[in-house]
């Protein structure tokens, strides 16, 4: 579910109703399966396909961090730097 539809704004309870689970069940899964809960799984795949998209293309990060769900750019900047150590910016230079 979080693969088809990280780009989209996602709620706890709509990701435990798309897979028939509470939302109790759904964050306590999590946690004992990766040892993160849900936000931060999406979180970091919506980083990951940001890199792809930065490596892959010529789009801004303004439009890449739109694409994979972040709707404040400088939002998305902020966690891309925590996740990754760089600005996304800075990502896509060192990638080329």
């Amino acid at each position: 579910y979080f693969q088809q539809n990280y780009g989209q704004p996602l709620s706890r309870w709509e990701i435990a109703d798309a897979i028939d689970v509470s939302e109790d069940y759904l964050s306590r899964v999590f946690r004992q399966e990766l040892d993160i809960s849900p936000w931060d799984y999406l979180t970091r795949y919506r980083i990951v396909q940001a890199m792809e998209q930065l490596r892959h293309t010529a789009d801004d990060i303004t439009t890449v961090a739109r694409r994979v769900g972040f709707r404040d750019p400088a939002y998305f900047s902020r966690v891309f730097r925590k996740v990754t150590g760089q600005s996304p910016t800075a990502y896509r230079e060192r990638s080329d």
